[in-house]
This record gives structure tokens, C-alpha cells and sequence, in this order.
């Protein structure tokens, strides 16, 4: 049997255990871009934390709402956004 582990317990419990969440590789200009909101980096940094080491990330709506704690519905909204400012 597969154990469904939440994103966000998952990251709560390394930081617990360490002291700090696993660090990401994020270019310097998501930081630099006065565009972004608030919710527009989490759920951004949240597609980082999920790419794999070919930089690809594919978590579901589900996923990126329980690990940036915004509701489903706004997840598909930010993503477009997201996608219409090139990221």
C-alpha cells in the first residue's frame, strides 16, 4: 500500500527535524519581478519545490492548495496568471 503524505506535513516535519525546509533553486529574477503578489510566489516557489532535477513540475491543483494553503479554486487562477507573465 502507497501512504498519501501531504505536501505541506511533509515540509512542517523536515523542519521540525532539522531546524529549516529543504532549500530550492530559484532564479534571482521571480525575486526581482515587481509583478508578483504575495500568492503568486507561493504558489511559484511551491512549482520549484516540486521540479524534478529536469525542472519539470507537475503537481495537481489538490497538491499546490495544500502546500501554499490557498483554496483549490484560486490555484488555476494564479497559474494562469503565472503563465501569462512568462513563468
Amino acid at each position: 500500500m502507497t501512504e498519501t503524505i501531504d505536501p505541506r506535513q511533509d515540509f512542517q516535519r523536515n523542519e521540525l527535524q532539522t531546524g529549516m525546509a529543504d532549500p530550492i533553486s530559484v532564479p534571482s529574477a521571480i525575486l526581482a519581478d515587481r509583478r508578483l503578489n504575495l500568492n503568486d510566489y507561493r504558489v511559484l516557489l511551491t512549482l520549484y519545490a516540486f521540479a524534478d532535477p529536469a525542472g519539470v513540475s507537475q503537481p495537481t491543483r489538490d497538491t499546490l492548495a495544500t502546500a501554499t494553503g490557498l483554496p483549490t479554486s484560486r490555484i488555476s487562477t494564479i497559474t494562469s496568471r503565472l503563465a501569462a507573465m512568462g513563468w
